[in-house]
């Protein structure tokens, strides 16, 4: 196992930092930060599995938070944390607090 941090081959959009399996595929646990969200995420030989920590950015539209269980690259639960940032108008709200 070999541990990568940069973009993808060809993918100018996003980041990995993490371990890469004996074919440069994404493999275990690591950190991963597209234009849209970042996220703690899980690979199983370059294909999403298991559970991911999953963080929109704040300024997408609706943006969201939460748990999301990848089954071989599918999707199969989510669990939102309850917090959404679109829910904040400014800064002020959160020092606040």
């Amino acid at each position: 196992t070999n541990f990568y941090k940069g973009a993808p081959k060809g993918d100018k959009s996003r980041t990995w930092e993490g371990p890469l399996d004996s074919e440069r595929f994404f493999d275990g646990r690591g950190i991963i930060v597209d234009e849209k969200y970042s996220a703690m995420a899980s690979y199983k030989n370059g294909t999403p599995h298991g559970w991911w920590l999953w963080i929109d950015n704040y300024d997408v539209e609706d943006s969201w938070m939460g748990w999301v269980l990848f089954e071989d690259g599918e999707v199969t639960e989510t669990e939102d944390l309850g917090f959404s940032s679109s829910s904040i108008e400014s800064v002020d709200v959160l020092e606040d607090r």
